[in-house]
């Protein structure tokens, strides 16, 4: 007899398996890059579900802290217009009562 399951324990069960994939492959990405380049200043912006946004970084020395953040979004904005990756933001969907 198949076992039933809410419709919010089947949503957790998704949202968290995607959030360990996802973290899995940030972390392989980060690690590859880290060990391919001569990484010394980095950050890692995060933002969450509820739009909220965290940040890592370290300037590692090689950088004033005061130019780093116009470094990243510099380098941000090059990246995403030479990635040719499609724009895939889906507005949320508004409950009706």
């Amino acid at each position: 007899m198949a076992k039933t399951v809410t419709l919010s324990v089947h949503k957790n069960t998704i949202q968290g398996r995607r959030k360990r994939e996802q973290a899995k492959e940030a972390s392989a990405r980060v690690l590859s890059l880290m060990r391919q380049e001569d990484i010394r200043a980095y950050a890692f912006v995060g933002i969450a579900a509820d739009g909220k946004a965290y940040a890592l970084w370290d300037t590692g020395g090689v950088l004033p802290m005061i130019a780093f953040p116009d470094v990243v979004r510099g380098m941000l904005n090059e990246s995403i217009a030479e990635s040719g990756v499609e724009e895939d933001w889906r507005a949320p969907m508004e409950r009706k009562s």
